[in-house]
């Protein structure tokens, strides 16, 4: 009885990313969140693109869904969490201050410019590394309740991106490069490295999971 119980939460918990929309969708929109913040300062507006993406990704989610997956595969139950909700808060929160570093940064240094800096050069080597690091325990974790080896690879490489930046930034460089003008460019990269791998696993994924389920023939009559 138990096995049969933990083969259906596993098939119901691989149902929702076999298809590569939720890797596509998320990888799309965090790519679209750095970029974003590497060209702020040459047009302000665009640090709203971030709350822009957080609030319509989901609906665009569900929205191709209902028209790919759903008829193709039927409908499962929502999604059953495969992380606790300290960490998924705690990864919504790196997200959250980082891609809000902008609109921050506007209003410490009209308050305290040193302080300003200060706080930028921490949060610029934290954040980006922290943020890899987080998503790479995220899809170890996606890996290992779904069993799809391309969560373990995106695990792996979003580990690598963190080390990586994480000896990049440390260096007597690295620091100028955080206290210059364009920290945010170099702070996203890592997170846009992130989304683009995403939405490549997502695409890859997305075309198998077209060739395996075709779209249904509609009976005439």
């Amino acid at each position: 009885m138990d096995t049969d119980v933990s083969a259906a939460l596993q098939r119901t918990r691989r149902y929702w990313v076999t298809d590569g929309l939720w890797e596509l969708s998320a990888g799309i929109s965090i790519s679209l969140m750095a970029l974003a913040l590497m060209q702020w300062r040459r047009l302000p507006v665009l640090v709203f693109i971030p709350t822009l993406m957080i609030v319509l990704s989901p609906r665009v989610l569900a929205w191709a869904r209902e028209r790919i997956t759903y008829p193709r595969s039927g409908y499962a139950a929502p999604r059953i969490p495969t992380i606790r909700p300290n960490v998924q808060r705690g990864i919504i929160m790196v997200f959250a201050v980082f891609f809000s570093l902008p609109i921050l940064g506007m209003a410490f240094s009209l308050v305290q410019p040193a302080l300003s800096q200060a706080i930028f050069r921490l949060l610029g080597v934290a954040l980006p590394s922290g943020g890899c690091f987080l998503a790479g325990a995220m899809f170890a974790n996606n890996g290992y309740y779904s069993k799809l080896p391309r969560f373990y690879l995106l695990a792996g490489y979003s580990l690598l991106v963190g080390l990586v930046y994480c000896g990049m930034i440390l260096t007597p460089q690295g620091i100028r490069l955080i206290d210059s003008d364009n920290f945010l460019g170099v702070a996203a990269l890592p997170f846009l490295c992130i989304g683009v791998a995403l939405g490549l696993s997502g695409t890859i994924a997305l075309r198998s999971y077209l060739h395996a389920h075709p779209q249904p023939v509609e009976e005439a009559g």
